[in-house]
């Protein structure tokens, strides 16, 4: 498995795919594009085999995408691998690199593309012309094709990706559902004394990027419009709408409380303390929501999910949650009241959404469906 970054808490599908019984070797960096912005700090698994080398590119600040790794070719041949699981988009210059590499030693193994995106035609005029032009070489010479949404799957196909080459759904970086399920209604009490939150309120959270098209201004219109029978709301984040969070807080337009930025660890506790959680992504564009993890999380949790109509959410959640059309902040607000007012609807639709979660997106699931393709493609 071939990516950028390597991250410990990104790898509990590449240890599921271990366990099931397939032998994984993860090759990266610990190398980050904005070390200071992420919720975790660039460090491989411990109890996995793990390879790291040291990209380049004039366009390092762009992030794995536009990244080289000298000695790539090397190690593929010293791992003689069945498959090259590569975690990138399609036209990275990462794909490029495994390709041409297998050409020029007469490799034998497979290529595997793992995508997230939906949207593959954006960015500057010449961006444009040199995606398309590397997508015209890659789609037709890989051997598989995975994708964390199925939006990403038919757009590769339009874009190329020939008929015969299989496919299949797989969210590259799972959550692990020890971190998440709930613990008893006490200590989810305990919790919100941590986090300073009411205890015996309806809590309503948002943990996002505080940028527009994580639809901040929608949530606070939502409450807004509530009045008086707006619940608590916790925020979770960083981002340039921060300074607008504390003004609309401070000001008591809605009751609520800003939690700052949250470190990965601390994610779970946060969730497990919300009754409601709140995903309403908008689309841009540019732009559109790939997966929503936060989604899965949330159910997890036991939180009742509540989320626009927007990106793959509607796929992700399901029967486990609300679904409300994008930008529709009064329909929003009837939603939260819906949720926020009914506590045994409340209940069930978190009940539900657990159940879901764990049934669709376990991590030996989603490894049991990655491990049938590479074994499709193998023996291709």
């Amino acid at each position: 498995m071939v990516a950028g970054t390597l991250f410990r808490e990104h790898s509990t599908l590449w240890k599921a795919c271990a366990e099931v019984g397939a032998r994984i070797t993860l090759v990266g960096t610990t190398e980050a594009r904005q070390r200071s912005q992420l919720p975790w700090k660039p460090a491989p698994p411990t109890d996995m085999d793990v390879i790291l080398l040291r990209p380049l590119s004039p366009l390092r600040h762009r992030g794995h995408l536009w990244w080289w790794y000298p000695g790539l070719k090397a190690t593929a041949a010293s791992v003689d691998p069945n498959v090259v699981h590569i975690h990138s988009e399609p036209w990275g210059i990462l794909v490029l690199q495994v390709l041409l590499g297998r050409a020029l030693s007469r490799g034998r193994f497979r290529v595997c593309v793992h995508s997230a995106d939906r949207i593959y035609h954006h960015g500057s005029r010449l961006e444009k012309l040199v995606r398309k032009a590397i997508l015209r070489f890659v789609l037709p010479r890989i051997d598989g094709f995975v994708s964390i949404n199925p939006t990403g799957i038919r757009v590769a196909r339009g874009a190329g990706l020939p008929s015969s080459v299989p496919t299949e759904v797989v969210l590259g970086w799972l959550p692990d559902p020890s971190r998440f399920l709930p613990a008893s209604s006490e200590a989810r009490l305990r919790e919100r004394d941590l986090l300073d939150l009411p205890r015996n309120e309806v809590i309503v959270g948002l943990i996002a990027r505080l940028v527009p098209e994580k639809g901040i201004d929608d949530a606070i219109g939502a409450l807004r419009l509530l009045g008086g029978d707006a619940p608590f709301l916790a925020v979770w984040g960083a981002g340039p709408l921060e300074a607008r969070l504390h003004d609309v807080l401070g000001r008591g337009e809605i009751r609520g409380l800003f939690g700052g930025f949250l470190s990965l660890a601390d994610v779970p506790r946060a969730l497990r303390a919300c009754d409601i959680v709140l995903i309403p992504s908008r689309s841009t564009e540019t732009s559109s929501e790939q997966f929503g993890r936060i989604a899965i999380e949330a159910q997890l949790s036991g939180s009742a999910v509540i989320a626009y109509r927007s990106g793959e959410l509607p796929f992700v959640v399901g029967e486990g949650g609300l679904l409300v059309e994008e930008g529709n902040e009064q329909e929003l607000a009837r939603a939260i009241h819906k949720l926020s007012t009914n506590d045994e609807l409340r209940t069930r639709l978190a009940r539900v959404g657990q159940e879901q979660a764990l049934r669709r997106f376990r991590p030996a699931v989603q490894a049991h469906r990655l491990i049938a393709l590479w074994t499709k493609m193998a023996s291709g």
